[in-house]
Parts: structure tokens; sequence; C-alpha cells
């Protein structure tokens, strides 16, 4: 049976303005602490930019897509997908999921993560029954 495709954009920062405005604070502070401390503008300004790089990801909007064929996640400086075949592990945590070719640490890390913040109740479980459907029950951890 087909799956009809379902996508969502993850969008953190948007939804969670406090956090945002503490940590863009933070970077600042940091780039400004690390400019006096080098004292030069310039090691500030790249310490600024490598902080708001390494917190991209909370920033800047990523795509997830459930197709057919697999799950696709577009991340702002890159893209992961992971074919159904491929999938060995399911991890199912609050609003994280994490899917790897095995349940190991190294695949973890490799694997495909994407939170559900965006998505509703009814489509968090519209998504999970979408991955019981196309997994291997072993696979949920």
């Amino acid at each position: 049976m087909p799956l009809e495709e379902m996508s969502w954009t993850n969008h953190p920062a948007r939804w969670r303005k406090g956090a945002a405005a503490v940590t863009l604070a933070g970077i600042a502070i940091m780039g400004a602490l690390v400019g006096v401390a080098m004292e030069d503008w310039i090691w500030g300004a790249l310490s600024t930019l490598a902080l708001f790089l390494a917190t991209s990801r909370f920033f800047l909007p990523t795509r997830v897509s459930v197709t057919d064929s697999g799950v696709e996640v577009a991340y702002p400086f890159s893209r992961r997908t992971i074919d159904w075949a491929s999938v060995g592990c399911v991890t199912w945590r609050s609003t994280r999921v994490v899917l790897a070719s095995a349940p190991t640490r190294r695949a973890m890390a490799r694997g495909v993560h994407f939170d559900t913040d965006a998505l509703s109740p009814i489509e968090c479980e519209r998504l999970r029954a979408r991955l019981r459907a196309k997994t291997r029950a072993e696979a949920w951890a």
C-alpha cells in the first residue's frame, strides 16, 4: 500500500522566541568577549559566525518529507535521506525521531534526525503509524 507523502517545516526559533533571544544574546556576548580577548574584532566576528552556524538547526528552518521511498530531511546546510530498506532502528523520544541503519551509537549519530514540533498530536500519530508500517517491528527502540 503506497503512502501519501507527508511533509512539514520545523523552525524552533520561531516557536521558542525566548530561547532564541537568550541564545542570540549569548552568541553576541561570546563574540564580543573573544574580540576583546584576542584584541581584534575579526576574531570576534568569526567566533560569532561559528556559534551561529553551530546552532543553525535551531535558528533556520528544516524541511522534513516522508514518502513511500523513505525519509528526507533538508537541514539548513545539508540534506539527509534514508530509504525504508535501510532503516534498522527507529527511536522516538517526545518530539525527536531518529532513523538509523542499526541501533549502535555510530549509526544513530549518522542517521536521519528530525523533530515533530510542527505536527499536531493527530499528525504525530499518523506519522508513527506510517513509520511502523514501513519499518520492521524489531527496528523500534
